[in-house]
């Protein structure tokens, strides 16, 4: 009976041991240094949440109160656990998180500058596609989704690509029918030839957030896209124009040998803004 007993209670301990340990790992301090006078701790509470959406995370109700605490020395302790983000997502987090707890800011300062830490998560693409859960490769990506023969062309007054660019995407009826690549090109006429030696992603996350992506020629993942060509930048500058909406065309492009006409791919991208705006209500 006794040895029952101690096994009970040893048992116990241990499942106490791995919760608190679970909380602990996926718990983080961060630091808010004003910026500007009107910035306030309801504006950085705003912008906190926004950005944590845009890592994939569900922000389920209440979370505001429960997963965001601030002290009177203006530091916030974020628990990431309760932020309504995937396991598979979160166990990432866990990663980054130690790593960060382990430097000389956090041990002098007790937190890491809210800045910062966006910019190690949300603007830091090898850690972005970590915690979004983004395709490894082109292929993968192609895998997720079904891209059918819809092709645009985007050449002359492109604002991100310098030379002609190739859009293909899908536009189904569901949120997760929804996405878009851009292939980019040297080639001076999309008319004549096009040979893609990038290729610029986004999809939707189950939150109803797009996740971008950049990939090489060979289809593997790469940090940014190669400025010699393209003006879009790493994923976190993709969020630019794209922060909460498929962007339409800034510049009215010419008519080319695409399938769609620039009347099609407005509508197509329309449909896809109003599938977004419906999901998210």
């Amino acid at each position: 009976m006794k040895t029952s007993l101690k096994i009970c209670i040893l048992f116990g301990s241990i499942i106490i041991f791995l919760s608190s340990y679970r909380e602990d790992d996926t718990t983080i301090k961060l630091k808010w240094n004003k910026a500007y006078a009107g910035e306030t701790r309801d504006t950085v509470t705003t912008g906190l949440l926004w950005s944590l959406s845009l890592l994939g995370a569900d922000l389920p109700l209440g979370c505001k109160d429960d997963g965001i605490e601030w002290n009177e020395s203006n530091l916030i302790t974020l628990h990431l656990h309760k932020m309504g983000f995937a396991e598979t997502n979160l166990k990432f987090l866990k990663v980054l998180c130690d790593s960060i707890k382990i430097s000389d800011e956090y041990k002098l300062t007790g937190g890491i500058d809210i800045g910062r830490w966006i910019v190690l998560t949300l603007h830091s693409p090898w850690h972005y596609y970590k915690i979004t859960g983004t395709a490894p490769t082109l292929q993968e990506f192609y895998n997720r989704h079904s891209i059918d023969s819809n092709i645009f062309f985007v050449v002359c007054n492109s604002g991100v690509a310098k030379k002609p660019r190739r859009i293909k995407m899908e536009v189904g009826s569901k949120i997760n029918d929804l996405c878009f690549v851009a292939e980019q090109s040297n080639d001076s006429n999309c008319n004549v030839n096009f040979t893609a030696i990038e290729y610029e992603t986004f999809d939707v996350m189950p939150n109803s957030q797009l996740r971008f992506a950049i990939y090489d020629r060979n289809g593997n993942l790469k940090d940014a896209s190669d400025t010699t060509n393209s003006h879009a930048g790493k994923p976190g500058k993709c969020m630019w124009c794209h922060e909460s909406k498929v962007q339409p065309l800034f510049f009215r492009t010419e008519e080319t040998n695409s399938n769609l006409t620039l009347k099609d791919f407005t509508k197509m991208v329309d449909s896809a803004n109003a599938i977004i705006d419906t999901y998210r209500k």
